[in-house]
């Protein structure tokens, strides 16, 4: 798998977060406004990390669980600001594995959910990137 991260998909790939953002803080906003004292909750999983790092970039060899995690401070720090209340997955380069069972990746995957379903939260948003093997392709 190749992932081609040049300066203008980045770009791309923060104006479409930033514009999610937006769009879900005005919606909460607007919801704050008519019961004011009910607290939303986002919970923001940023995909991959640690030994499981995601697609890697052919030209900078950036890691998807790099990317990921910053959108995924980047859309907390929108929330935050906002008066929402989020919780992140992970906050730094992490396999949430348990070290107990045999497959790290289900372990990892398990206990997403369980910081999830915990958190009840009014959204979550799971960050990842796509890649395609032909480099002409370009796009979601």
């Amino acid at each position: 798998m190749f992932l081609t991260v040049t300066k203008r998909t980045l770009a791309i790939i923060m104006a479409g977060a930033v514009a999610v953002a937006a769009t879900v803080t005005a919606y909460f906003a607007v919801s704050r406004s008519a019961v004011a004292d009910t607290g939303y909750t986002v919970v923001i999983d940023a995909g991959h990390g640690g030994a499981d790092g995601g697609v890697v970039g052919s030209t900078y060899k950036t890691k998807e669980c790099d990317i990921n995690l910053y959108i995924a401070r980047t859309l907390r720090h929108y929330f935050v600001k906002n008066g929402i209340n989020v919780i992140m997955t992970r906050n730094r380069d992490i396999m949430l594995s348990d070290g107990k069972t045999a497959s790290a990746k289900l372990s990892d995957m398990k206990k997403r959910a369980e910081i999830i379903n915990s958190a009840k939260p009014d959204l979550m948003i799971s960050i990842h990137q796509n890649s395609y093997p032909l480099s002409s392709v370009k796009g979601a």
